[in-house]
């Protein structure tokens, strides 16, 4: 960790002056601070309501219940300084498309993530990888691998790696792959793992890289949380998760797919405060769609 703070601040080969430097950390360590005194103070406590906006009846819960484990003070520094600089907007730089034409038939495309790649709420046929499939055509087989409530992480109560369908998203030698995980990664039982996120990222996207398909890799950012889930899913890890993401995707020359902004502020197409409603998953389509195509006329 330190190597990578210091190559944030330490190095100005940019020409940035050293005192300008030293103020952006200065920044970066107040907003640390900052953030460390909301992630303590966001706990359920004993006895406390947990409404979810979709749902008209209250859950009770007995369990004093953090929604956030608080982090170290250095994590959070570099989460701070990427922000700070703008590193991490460097990060979700627009993906290289696929070219259709370079291929000897149908693109196979591997949609790999939880629940709500599953289609969970969704009315059958309205996964958002069965609306990319309709959105491509008959150049690319889309195939869903979507698996509900499982984690990235490989100690989570529920980890992906565990699953037949990791297996068979191999199997099925892919040329592209769509990788949605970390909204379970967010419950409390979860998070205590999260130092592990990327590093365990990092070995997911390795796997499947090393295919002899040599596919191209896409990581997603998760959908925004809306409300408080009763499992324990929420948007304040969510947002720890997507610099970190970002990061990853510079690190392994992989792209992103921005579908926390493409659902960013639009409650109503969710059905639960997690789960895309068809209409939401018709976006998450779209936003999937010109990542992979480069054009965002393919999608209606």
């Amino acid at each position: 960790m330190k190597e990578e703070v210091s190559s944030y601040t330490a190095e100005n080969a940019d020409g940035t002056p050293k005192n300008e430097t030293l103020l952006i950390t200065m920044q970066a360590e107040k907003q640390a601070m900052k953030t460390e005194k909301v992630l303590s103070a966001t706990t359920l406590e004993s006895k406390s309501e947990i409404r979810n906006p979709s749902m008209p009846k209250t859950v009770t819960s007995n369990r004093k219940f953090p929604l956030i484990t608080p982090m170290k003070t250095k994590a959070v520094l570099i989460l701070s300084l990427l922000s700070l600089t703008g590193v991490a907007g460097v990060f979700a730089a627009p993906p290289e498309p696929i070219d259709p034409a370079r291929y000897g038939g149908p693109i196979r495309v591997a949609c790999v993530g939880d629940s709500i790649t599953e289609g969970g709420l969704t009315d059958p046929g309205k996964s958002y990888p069965d609306q990319l499939q309709g959105i491509l055509g008959g150049k690319w087989l889309v195939k869903n691998f979507g698996v509900g409530g499982r984690t990235l992480l490989k100690e989570g109560d529920q980890p992906y790696w565990k699953e037949g369908a990791f297996k068979a998203a191999h199997d099925f030698l892919p040329d592209a792959v769509i990788i949605m995980l970390g909204t379970n990664d967010t419950k409390p039982q979860n998070w205590v793992h999260s130092g592990e996120f990327y590093n365990n990222y990092k070995d997911l996207i390795k796997s499947f890289k090393n295919l002899s398909s040599k596919p191209r890799v896409f990581i997603c950012r998760p959908n925004p949380v809306f409300g408080r889930d009763p499992s324990g899913i929420n948007e304040p890890n969510v947002e720890v998760e997507i610099p970190i993401i970002d990061k990853l995707a510079a690190d392994e020359n992989v792209s992103v797919i921005d579908m926390h902004a493409a659902l960013a502020g639009k409650p109503e197409m969710s059905k639960d405060g997690v789960h895309p409603t068809n209409e939401g998953a018709g976006l998450m389509a779209k936003a999937a769609a010109t990542a992979l195509t480069g054009n965002a006329k393919n999608t209606p």
